[in-house]
C-alpha cells in the first residue's frame, strides 16, 4: 500500500524583539502601579495609626480631667491646733485650682494624705517647647490653692481651653468660679463643662468637650 509522503512540521520560532519591548513595558507599568498603590495604602495605614494614638492620647487626658474633677471637695472644718488647710476651688476660662480626694502615696510609709491640690492650665511644654494643657498636683493641701507641687504635661499641643461652672441655683454657666468670692463663698459648682482645641498629627485643630459632675 501507498503512503502519503509525510511533511516536514514548521519550525518553531521564539519572540521576537519587538514583542519582548512591549511585554517589558507592560509589565514595567504594571509593577509601577502596584507600587504605588501599595506606597499609598502604607502612608494611609500610617496616617490612621497616627491619628487613632491622638485621639487615644486626648480621651485619656480628658477623662482622667473628669475623674479628677468629681472628687473635687470643699471643707469647712478648722481647728487652732491643727496646721492650716484651706480647700476651695477657683477658676477661670483657662485655668483651674482646686483641692480633691484620691491622692495615692507614692512612697511606702511617707506622711501623705489623700487630699491634695491640682491645676489646669496652658502653658509651654518644656521638653517639645509647644502650647500644651499643663497639670500640677500637690499632696497635702496648704494656704495656697494654686502654688507649690508638680507640674507635669497632661496633653501636648493645645492651642486654647475654655472651662465653664454651672450654678445650678441660677441655672446659668458662668466663665469664673471662686469658693471665696461673696456670690459663691462655700460653693462648689455643680457642672463644670470642659473643652479645649487640640493639633492632630497632620496640623489640624480639633475641640473636644465634655462635661462632669461635681
Amino acid at each position: 500500500q501507498k503512503q502519503n509522503p509525510i511533511k516536514a512540521s514548521a519550525k518553531p520560532h521564539g519572540f521576537t524583539l519587538l514583542e519582548i519591548l512591549i511585554a517589558s513595558g507592560l509589565l514595567a507599568i504594571v509593577g509601577a502601579l502596584m507600587l504605588t498603590s501599595i506606597s499609598s495604602s502604607i502612608d494611609v495605614k500610617e496616617r490612621v495609626e497616627l491619628t487613632s494614638n491622638r485621639y487615644h492620647v486626648i480621651r485619656q487626658a480628658m477623662t482622667r480631667m473628669v475623674d479628677e474633677l468629681s472628687m473635687a471637695y470643699l471643707s469647712k472644718h478648722t481647728a487652732a491646733m491643727e496646721l492650716k488647710v484651706k480647700t476651695g476651688l477657683k477658676g477661670e476660662s483657662d485655668e483651674l485650682h482646686f483641692t480633691a480626694f484620691g491622692g495615692v502615696p507614692m512612697k511606702e510609709d511617707i506622711k501623705e494624705a489623700d487630699q491634695r491640690e491640682i491645676s489646669y492650665f496652658l502653658g509651654q511644654d518644656d521638653r517639645t517647647g509647644t502650647e500644651s494643657l499643663l497639670r500640677r498636683e500637690q499632696p497635702n493641701p496648704d494656704l495656697e490653692l494654686d502654688e507649690g507641687g508638680r507640674v507635669q504635661t497632661l496633653l501636648p499641643n493645645v492651642v486654647d481651653m475654655e472651662l465653664m461652672y454651672w450654678d445650678k441655683r441660677s441655672e446659668e454657666w458662668k466663665e469664673k468660679w471662686d469658693t471665696e468670692d461673696s456670690a459663691t463663698t462655700g460653693i462648689l459648682p455643680s457642672r463644670i463643662k470642659i473643652s479645649f482645641t487640640a493639633l492632630l498629627d497632620n496640623g489640624d485643630e480639633q475641640t473636644f468637650t465634655t462635661q462632669t459632675k461635681i
